[in-house]
């Protein structure tokens, strides 16, 4: 992946550019606002974690060559960094101390954002550094940046933060539509059994709650009671939603979408038990429910769905492992 302008191009960094970042990242000038100094062994770390970020990530921060010659003058990127305990999209950069005050700095973060409303669906991108930092703010704001907000960290003491939205980016509204896929689970129990689905799928292999897609045009409560007919038999009535669950549709990643499950729970229904082409079903006592091989956050979207405490279960991918939050 390149990214080229007028006088620079931004490329992936790898080991062989060590000796490049050593004389960027190890200057003590360049670096005095940051928490801690680089030695040899951190500026490795740097670019081992930077290689991972393109992998996991799809972006990280990338070596700023020079167009006529090639060489590395510095470091800019996009990453995911934890700004007042949200995981947000900032900008960064660093240049080596003899090519500062040429705009360097400037026309990389420039492409960055550039490439990165054009390439990721964050409605907006940050620069944090610490508030003493002033050229690393002048910076941000020359690509369009303005201030955010302060706030007191123990690394930088205060740190300052910078933010430019798609809409002022764009000059247009930001956009709202996302691609989603619904879909609908049903807890149908009498107050001592649950009505669970041997699933045979392997993408979400065990005992679970029957369900599926909402079609299009149809109604949420149409469709739950109608999944429910064809996958247990049964019809239900009154079913109550009581929770919703997300994850991302594609790569871990919610701006490429969502898959939005609606939680329902049903305790009048009439027919006959049957079982369909998703899985045998059966009756599970609530007492041996660990008997069975459940699926993996049964557990967890069970709670969501009986305790009044919660209401959502979501999904997200941090560094590449998947992690629960109920709300």
């Amino acid at each position: 992946m390149v990214i080229e302008t007028e006088r620079l191009f931004l490329r992936e960094m790898c080991m062989e550019d060590f000796e490049a970042l050593y004389a960027v990242l190890a200057d003590p000038d360049i670096m005095k606002h940051y928490p801690y100094s680089f030695d040899e062994e951190r500026v490795r770390e740097w670019i081992e974690r930077n290689v991972k970020r393109y992998k996991e990530n799809g972006f990280g921060l990338w070596a700023v060559c020079l167009s006529g010659t090639g060489e590395m003058i510095g470091d800019c990127g996009l990453t995911l960094q934890n700004i007042e305990g949200e995981m947000l999209p900032e900008i960064g950069y660093h240049i080596r101390r003899d090519c500062q005050k040429k705009g360097y700095a400037k026309e990389a973060a420039a492409a960055v954002r550039d490439w990165a409303f054009e390439h990721t669906g964050y409605p907006a991108l940050y620069s944090y550094c610490k508030y003493t930092n002033v050229p690393s703010y002048r910076t941000a704001e020359a690509i369009g940046m303005h201030f955010e907000k302060e706030y007191p960290d123990e690394a930088n003491g205060k740190t300052h933060v910078s933010v430019i939205r798609r809409e002022e980016w764009t000059g247009k509204p930001a956009k709202r539509t996302e691609e989603t896929e619904l879909t609908v689970l049903c807890l149908i129990h009498d107050g001592h059994r649950y009505l669970l689905q041997d699933r045979v799928s392997e993408d979400w292999k065990g005992y679970t709650l029957p369900g599926g897609h909402v079609e299009i045009g149809e109604s949420i409560v149409d469709a739950v009671i109608r999944e429910m007919k064809e996958e247990t038999g049964l019809v239900i009535e009154n079913p109550r939603l009581c929770g919703i669950k997300q994850f991302p549709l594609r790569d871990g990643e919610y701006r490429k979408g969502r898959y939005l499950v609606f939680l329902f729970e049903a305790t009048q229904f009439s027919g006959k038990l049957e079982s369909s082409d998703e899985g045998k079903m059966s009756w599970i006592a609530t007492e041996d429910l660990d008997t069975v091989p459940l699926v993996d956050d049964f557990h967890e979207l069970i709670e969501v769905m009986t305790d009044d405490r919660y209401s959502e279960f979501q999904y997200v991918v941090e560094k590449g492992d998947w992690k629960i939050l109920k709300k």
